[in-house]
């Protein structure tokens, strides 16, 4: 037996040791030669890097606050920073100042009250990252301010007191694998252009949990921010986006405090959303121009999705693939715009309308089912110059269609069927029905003005009329 185990114990695999060292301080490129810096190996070219590596960084004796555990200013030479340790709660883990050329792979950063802090720097690549417990004066666990040609791979940022990645003035940088959980706000990113985010994840923040403000040409592709917690609706949001453009694609929001995403004052795609069980709506936008293709939105205390004007300017807004059911509100509400383009909305079983358009011009509504909602299935106020066309509201408490003070709208080949008010309840200006079908509804078929234009044959006239006249439960093709 014994020979047995000593044979698996030749076979496994060697596993370095890291070596105590003192704070690295490096403010040249000549300190790289400096044999008390800890650098193992290496020139400094591109093929041939410095390297430091397998240290376990920790206080010198008589150095009582030392700038960082590794520090570099100022340097051009390329350097690899690769399994090193800190563990001591020093001020800084690893600063780079104004560095160029700077791999950072492997390390373990403990108890720092900031883990990484890069300022000005410029192609630096930074992967493999574990970060706990940073923070402890209410600092960013991560801090970039300044960078160019940045990648940060596959960092984790778990348990701490303060922000946890805080992304400032970055020009073409890519973040992928990103974990940010158990901080005072997990990741924001302010003030950038040409940015990529891949597959991040922020969880169970004190705070909004992905925060994008002022980010030109962004590509997000894959959030998953669940659970957050805050106060009122101003925190605990899962996803934030101001004045950015772009593009934001496989995104989930889940069990937030507040609005699982609130978008606005920006010109952006999303796609493939999941808002689930957020504490507010859904999704909250209030932007100039807004693409929505795709999107879940279940569970939500306020609308699935709610369309908003910014404060200052016109709002445009395109949604199509939206499944909105089992919220609190409306499956789609949308106010103050001045073009509405919505297109296979599935609406159902919400506390309101399935969906809700009020002072808004220039709407489309295709190709859309509204089921068991508890308000009626469409519901217009004071809209103006729309189309209603090829639309089912089946079963929804209050009227299949119902339209209020609204004025040139078209409502053809739409089905009103089992609803508990009106099946088409129309009131406004302008306003022409074609080829309609309503059965049991339970208070008519139809209910409208003297303004309401029919353009059905004939002989199907006297549908309506009975229904106007007699205000009961009316079965049969209303012919509008």
């Amino acid at each position: 037996m014994r020979g047995v185990v000593l044979v698996v114990l030749l076979l496994l695999p060697a596993v370095a040791a890291q070596d105590d060292h003192v704070p690295i301080d490096i403010r040249s490129d000549g300190d790289f030669s400096d044999p008390t810096q800890g650098v193992r190996s290496g020139t400094g070219t591109a093929d041939d890097p410095y390297i430091i590596a397998d240290w376990r960084i920790r206080p010198a004796l008589l150095d009582l606050d030392p700038a960082a555990a590794v520090h570099i200013q100022g340097t051009e030479a390329h350097v690899v920073l690769r399994d090193l340790v800190v563990e001591a709660p020093f001020g800084r883990g690893v600063w780079l100042d104004g560095a160029q050329n700077v791999s950072i792979d492997g390390l373990a950063l403990v108890g720092q009250g900031r883990a990484l802090q890069l300022d000005d720097v410029r192609s630096v690549d930074v992967r493999d990252l574990d970060i706990k417990h940073s923070g402890p004066d209410k600092t960013a666990a991560v801090l970039v301010d300044g960078a160019a040609g940045l990648y940060l791979g596959n960092v984790v940022v778990a348990d701490g007191d303060g922000p946890g990645v805080l992304l400032r003035g970055l020009d073409n940088a890519r973040v992928e694998g990103l974990q940010v959980s158990g901080h005072d706000g997990g990741l924001t990113v302010h003030g950038s252009r040409d940015v990529t985010l891949i597959g991040l994840r922020t969880d169970g923040n004190d705070g909004d949990g992905t925060a994008l403000y002022d980010v030109q040409n962004l590509r997000l592709l894959g959030l998953v921010s669940d659970g957050q917690t805050g106060q009122g609706l101003a925190s605990g949001r899962g996803l934030v986006v101001h004045d950015v453009t772009g593009e934001l694609v496989g995104i989930t929001v889940r069990g937030n405090h507040a609005h699982g995403a609130k978008v606005w004052d920006s010109q952006v795609t999303l796609q493939a959303v999941r808002a689930l069980d957020n504490g507010a709506a859904g999704v909250l936008a209030a932007v100039p121009g807004l693409r929505i293709d795709g999107m879940e939105a279940h569970g939500n205390r306020d609308a699935g999705l709610s369309l908003f004007a910014p404060l200052e300017g016109p709002a445009h807004a395109q949604v199509s693939d939206l499944q909105s059911h089992d919220n609190g509100g409306p499956g789609l509400f949308a106010q103050d715009l001045v073009g509405l383009h919505v297109e296979r909305l599935r609406a159902e079983h919400n506390g309101a309308a399935g969906i809700d358009v009020r002072d808004t011009a220039n709407v489309t509504v295709l190709d859309s089912v509204l089921l068991r909602n508890e308000g009626p299935g469409l519901y217009f106020d004071a809209v103006r110059d729309a189309q209603v066309v090829d639309n089912q509201a089946n079963d929804n408490r209050g009227d299949g269609f119902a339209l209020r003070a609204s004025a040139r709208v078209l409502l053809r080949n739409n089905t009103a069927l089992e609803n508990g008010g009106v099946g088409f309840a129309v009131n406004g200006t302008g306003v022409r029905l074609q080829d309609n079908q309503a059965e049991a509804n339970g208070l008519g078929a139809f209910l409208g003005t003297e303004e309401v234009q029919e353009e059905s044959p004939a002989p199907l006239l006297w549908l309506p009329l009975l229904a106007v006249a007699l205000r009961r439960r009316a079965s049969g093709r209303a012919g509008r």
